[in-house]
């Protein structure tokens, strides 16, 4: 099992690798979804059963948008693996595609 700091790095190295893909138009959303399963393991591993889809607000594209605010099980999330959102179209660097969604605790039903 990793420790917080090693998925931590994990996650960074990941996305960094990402953005790196992005900028140089090459396939980044396979590294960008390491990225995310890496924030997944450390919220169960943390004791995180619930968590939801966070977009950015009004500068999110419509796919970002239809995820966001959606509320899924650890478990579920981590197999499914809606984020990134793989038909996002937002333009970072004058390129389409880079999705800035991110998983958030749900702490408890009441949340919105």
């Amino acid at each position: 099992m990793l420790t917080g700091m090693r998925r931590h790095d994990r996650k960074m190295a990941a996305f960094e690798s990402a953005l790196r893909a992005f900028r140089a138009g090459l396939p980044h959303l396979g590294e960008l979804r390491v990225s995310a399963r890496a924030e997944l393991d450390d919220l169960r591993e943390k004791g995180v059963e619930r968590v939801k889809a966070l977009a950015c607000g009004g500068s999110s594209c419509p796919a970002c948008l239809a995820v966001a605010g959606q509320v899924f099980d650890v478990e579920t999330a981590i197999r499914a693996m809606p984020l990134p959102v793989a038909g996002c179209t937002h333009v970072l660097d004058r390129r389409i595609g880079w999705c800035r969604c991110e998983w958030v605790a749900q702490l408890n039903d009441y949340e919105e």
